[in-house]
C-alpha cells in the first residue's frame, strides 16, 4: 500500500511538472536570435586575418561609430590649419 502511494505521488509530481513546463515555454516568448555575420579583418603584424562575428544591427552600430570618429578627425584637422586651402 505504501509503495503504491509513493508511486502515485511520484507520477503526479512528474506529470504536473511536465504540464507546467509546457505551459510556460511558449514559442512566442523566446527572443528571435539574429543571424551572425562573420567578417575577416586583417591583424596588424600578422598574415592571418581575425574572424569577427556580429549581428547586422551590431555591424551597423560599429560602422556608424567608425564614421563618426573619422568625421571628427577630419574636422579637427580642418580646424587646425592642416587642411586649409587659404594659400
Amino acid at each position: 500500500m505504501l509503495l503504491r502511494t509513493v508511486w502515485f505521488f511520484t507520477a503526479f509530481v512528474l506529470l504536473s511538472t511536465a504540464a507546467h513546463a509546457e505551459s510556460t515555454a511558449s514559442p512566442s516568448a523566446e527572443p528571435v536570435k539574429e543571424k551572425k555575420i562573420c567578417r575577416s579583418q586583417p591583424k596588424t603584424g600578422s598574415f592571418i586575418a581575425k574572424r569577427i562575428c556580429h549581428t547586422r544591427a551590431e555591424w551597423k552600430a560599429i560602422e556608424d561609430a567608425q564614421s563618426r570618429v573619422s568625421e571628427q578627425a577630419i574636422d579637427k584637422l580642418r580646424n587646425s590649419r592642416v587642411l586649409h586651402n587659404d594659400d
